[in-house]
């Protein structure tokens, strides 16, 4: 792990985790998609905007909740 090239260790190790972002996003968009379609919304943005209150401040606290991670 300490040997060889510095960058393609780095890729190793990040490849999984962009994988994962891929597939999380991916999850993220079928699902708006799937309750789109079967609540009868004309489109995934029509879905987004009448249940984006139901996220409330979810994404403020999860950075509140890192802040306090790398801060402290």
């Amino acid at each position: 792990m300490t040997s060889g090239k510095p960058l393609n260790t780095l890729l190793k190790f990040s490849l999984p985790l962009l994988a994962g972002s891929v597939i999380q996003n991916l999850y993220n968009i079928f699902d708006t998609a799937i309750v789109g379609h079967v609540l009868g919304h004309s489109s995934e943005a029509t879905t987004r905007d009448v249940y984006t209150h139901l996220r409330g401040n979810k994404r403020q606290e999860q950075e509140e909740a890192i802040n306090r991670i790398w801060i402290s």
